[in-house]
């Protein structure tokens, strides 16, 4: 009983520390809905796995030599898709900190109510915060908390796209999408060979896993796409969704390093990874818009 007691104990001061507020030590949005769109999209990525692997690509390939390269490949997609997602889902996107203030020191607003909690007011100041908001921030009505560039929220990833997690964003759209136009092609070779085969692929149960499966790919492969499309105007211009909405011009140029973290714009192998992001210390605090 003890030790279940103090297990139990356990679990229940870590889950006190998983949200999105000040204090939270693990970042996650606990909103219902959010989380089942997030659940769903795993359960999909997971359904596609089983149905090309033990449909097509086992029966198909018998394990030769390019059957288990098509296999390793086909995974890892997957897996890279799933790791993004989850990356993007459980990063902080930026949230803006309690004791932020401005790198230079902007007009103090006069407010009686914050003359008598001690506190000092900036011209750029949150109401829902109650603390400082940078130029580049947005508050977010769901995370409840304003996020440094953020682009809108999504509940696919149940967050915030902002600064610290737009890489695993758009490393999450681009290999959806290349899971799905994958899973297209080897659906579509496999129906072609069948067609000249003797025995032919008559099997009813996994004629509707396939159907299923195209369906799938079909459609988020059409939405990922047209979402990469939209990505591609945000990271060319530096100007988020919200920006581009509120008729506001970025005044920062193209910067691939804002996204990936970094200082080179040479090609990196964390770009493809979903590795967190790091900043040069001498341009975090230009970048966030506080210290």
């Amino acid at each position: 009983m003890f030790k279940r007691g103090a297990s139990f104990e356990r679990l229940k001061n870590w889950l006190s520390g998983v949200g999105t507020h000040f204090g939270h030590t693990l970042w996650c949005n606990v909103e219902p809905c959010g989380l089942f769109c997030a659940f769903l999209t795993n359960g999909l990525v997971f359904y596609a796995q089983y149905t090309v692997t033990a449909t097509i690509l086992i029966p198909w390939f018998k394990w030769n030599i390019f059957g288990l390269f098509l296999f390793i490949f086909y995974n890892a997609l997957a897996v890279m898709a799933i790791v993004a997602q989850l990356r993007c889902m459980l990063t902080d996107p930026g949230a803006v900190k309690k004791d932020a203030v401005p790198i230079v020191e902007e007009e103090i607003v006069s407010d009686d109510e914050e003359k008598d909690e001690g506190s000092r007011r900036y011209r750029r100041w949150c109401r829902r915060c109650r603390g400082y908001k940078p130029p580049r921030a947005h508050h977010c009505s769901i995370c409840m908390r304003c996020i440094i560039k953020m682009d809108h929220h999504c509940p696919w990833v149940n967050n915030c796209v902002g600064a610290l997690n737009h890489k695993f964003f758009l490393q999450f759209l681009c290999y959806i999408f290349l899971l799905c136009s994958f899973t297209l092609t080897l659906v579509i070779a496999r129906f072609v060979t069948c067609v000249y085969e003797e025995d032919g692929c008559e099997d009813p149960v996994e004629g509707m896993l396939i159907i299923f499966v195209i369906m799938e790919a079909m459609l988020f492969g059409l939405f990922t796409a047209c979402m990469m499309l939209d990505q591609w105007t945000v990271v060319s211009t530096g100007s988020t969704t919200i920006d581009r909405l509120k008729d506001k011009d970025s005044t920062h140029e193209f910067d691939f390093n804002e996204i990936c973290g970094g200082d080179s714009m040479n090609f990196q192998l964390d770009w493809l990874l979903p590795t967190a992001v790091i900043y040069p210390e001498n341009k975090r605090e230009e970048f966030f818009g506080y210290a």
